[in-house]
């Protein structure tokens, strides 16, 4: 006998509004609150309508950031339930989403999550720059790896405040 819940596909809204075109009243208010975004939203409904053809079980997207020409999906557990078998599922997705489409794991490893956004670059580090009130995270990357980024360094920089909460750069060394 399975649980339920380890096999069941989650999205920052529920169930019943990914399988629809409309929000309830509770996701309606999250969404106002900028809990999510409306592109949080958009992607949910893409995986929801995937997912009556598609097997997606045993994983949850959390966020969508969108690097204009790359849109990236941080989520947790099974990845390769969105991913599919020679990455079918997320090419049915970037179609739908009407971008090229990057699954990344949401993990408290930040460096990791920093790598997987940044795509062939080498994160050499992570710093935190504590100031009263904030805090700054800047990404170590070397010079010669600038070319390798899978979007422009600001549109990383602003992904990774998203995915971080908190300012971020991308330093050279």
């Amino acid at each position: 006998m399975t649980h339920n819940n380890f096999m069941t596909l989650k999205t920052p809204i529920c169930p019943q509004d990914t399988l629809s075109n409309h929000l309830c009243i509770v996701c309606q208010a999250k969404l106002k609150k900028n809990m999510i975004t409306e592109l949080d939203v958009k992607v949910a409904q893409s995986i929801g309508k995937l997912s009556k053809n598609f097997p997606i079980t045993s994983v949850e997207f959390k966020k969508a950031i969108d690097l204009e020409q790359l849109l990236v999906l941080a989520c947790t557990g099974n990845m390769g339930a969105l991913i599919g078998s020679k990455g079918h599922i997320v090419l049915e997705l970037s179609k739908l989403l009407g971008k090229k489409t990057r699954i990344i794991e949401y993990t408290k490893n930040e460096k990791k999550m920093a790598q997987d956004l940044i795509g062939n670059a080498r994160v050499l580090g992570l710093k935190k720059i504590f100031a009263p009130g904030s805090i700054e995270c800047q990404i170590i990357v070397p010079e010669q790896d600038k070319k390798m980024f899978s979007a422009p360094k600001q549109n990383l920089e602003n992904g990774l405040k998203e995915l971080f909460k908190t300012k971020t750069t991308i330093i050279f060394e």
